[in-house]
């Protein structure tokens, strides 16, 4: 009974690995959007991955629901209405509290998914700070970069958004301090016949390693 309210789908969220999964932390939000509380089930699945023997990480998937004031459905409504409605900052507040805990553990974090922050918006800004806070940094620059492919609403997606909602970047990957990497965006769009895509979303593709050892490479060792 962790969905309910929602009567129309769970979380949607999913770990694989093929490592062992030492620890499993679901994590649905307690800050429910009235508008989609009953719907889909947001919030945060973690798994703790044993890399190896001596290393252990903390990878996150997680689905945000959209901020009010990004929805045109509300933009007739004052902006401190919207404000008052929006459960945003306290989903972050969650999802800060768990990516903290892992600090605390002294265990490497990866956390990604659609955190439906449109690049260089207020909740992004916040999203990168807050996150930022908590010892996590973002994996990739090039999701701010001018040209970086659209991961929601691309211009060949008929079927689910007939193709006239605006293209943006909502989909990101953060890592914790003791981690680095690159990203880029995939494509599994099929033009025009969405129901044929295994996504509305196109995937953050991340390659990740441990920093000491990264830094063990450039130097040849």
């Amino acid at each position: 009974f962790k969905i309910f309210p929602s009567l129309w789908c769970n979380s949607g969220l999913a770990v694989f690995s093929r490592h062992q999964l030492v620890d499993i932390d679901f994590r649905p939000f307690k800050n429910r959007l009235f508008y989609d509380m009953w719907c889909v089930q947001r919030g945060v699945l973690a798994a703790k991955i044993a890399v190896n023997p001596s290393a252990e990480v903390w990878v996150a998937s997680t689905h945000f629901g959209p901020p009010v004031d990004v929805l045109e459905a509300f933009n007739s409504l004052p902006s401190f209405i919207r404000d008052k409605l929006d459960m945003y900052e306290g989903q972050l507040g969650e999802l800060v509290e768990l990516v903290s805990k892992w600090r605390d553990e002294g265990v490497e974090g990866i956390v990604a998914g659609d955190f439906n922050a449109p690049v260089h918006g207020k909740q992004f800004r916040q999203l990168k700070k807050n996150l930022g806070g908590a010892g996590m940094s973002i994996l990739w620059d090039g999701f701010e970069a001018k040209d970086c492919p659209t991961t929601v609403n691309p211009p060949q997606d008929q079927a689910i958004t007939g193709g006239g909602r605006t293209p943006m970047v909502l989909d990101f990957a953060f890592c914790s301090s003791g981690l680095e990497g690159s990203a880029s965006i995939g494509d599994v769009m099929v033009e025009g016949k969405s129901w044929e895509c295994v996504s509305d979303h196109n995937p953050v593709i991340g390659v990740i390693r441990r920093r000491k050892r990264a830094e063990k490479e450039e130097k040849g060792e």
